[in-house]
């Protein structure tokens, strides 16, 4: 062991000692009067102090009493004009007038042009199929030009019942749409 190390050595002995030698310092009670502070926020009402509100939502055209009046029970107090009735009224007829059935033919109709076209293709498409068919059975063709031809064919039939029951789903949309809109209006 080196001196250097043995000088680090006793430092560090020291320094644990003198750490030990520590007094904790120790709580007393004492006797004396307690004070405490609250604060809080809040709002201070009269007994007599109520809150009025209106049966109906609408604009403040007149005010017949003032701050700090006394009022009886059954006073009017203000009137308040409510045009939201006359405008959900015009709303609701507009809105019956939009989705009519009959202002909504032209949605019908292209949905029936679309099925139209679909059939037409849906019988090209068969056709080709049975030819494709009768050549695959002469051995002329490959079994995939078949394979595709049917798979045409197949999807042909599927876009035709997906664009039927569009146009049934559409059909019933607007008569339920239309009745709502009459109702509401």
């Amino acid at each position: 062991m080196t001196i250097e190390s043995k000088i680090i050595y006793f430092i560090f002995s020291l320094s644990i000692l003198s750490s030990c030698k520590k007094e904790v310092p120790f709580i007393k009670p004492q006797i004396q009067s307690i004070t405490e502070s609250v604060y809080a926020s809040g709002i201070i009402k009269s007994d007599d102090q109520y809150q009025v509100f209106a049966n109906v939502q609408g604009i403040i055209i007149d005010i017949y009493v003032k701050e700090g009046d006394r009022v009886k029970k059954g006073t009017a107090l203000l009137v308040v004009s409510n045009n939201n009735a006359l405008l959900n009224s015009e709303n609701a007829n507009l809105a019956a007038s939009f989705y009519d059935i009959s202002a909504n033919q032209e949605k019908l109709r292209q949905l029936e042009k679309e099925i139209e076209t679909a059939t037409r293709k849906g019988k090209s498409d068969s056709i080709l199929m049975v030819r494709q068919n009768n050549l695959w059975r002469e051995n002329i063709g490959t079994k995939t030009d078949q394979e595709q031809r049917e798979l045409v064919y197949f999807t042909s039939k599927s876009n035709i019942e997906n664009l039927q029951l569009r146009y049934s789903d559409l059909k019933k949309q607007l008569r339920f749409i239309s009745e709502q809109s009459k109702k509401e209006s």
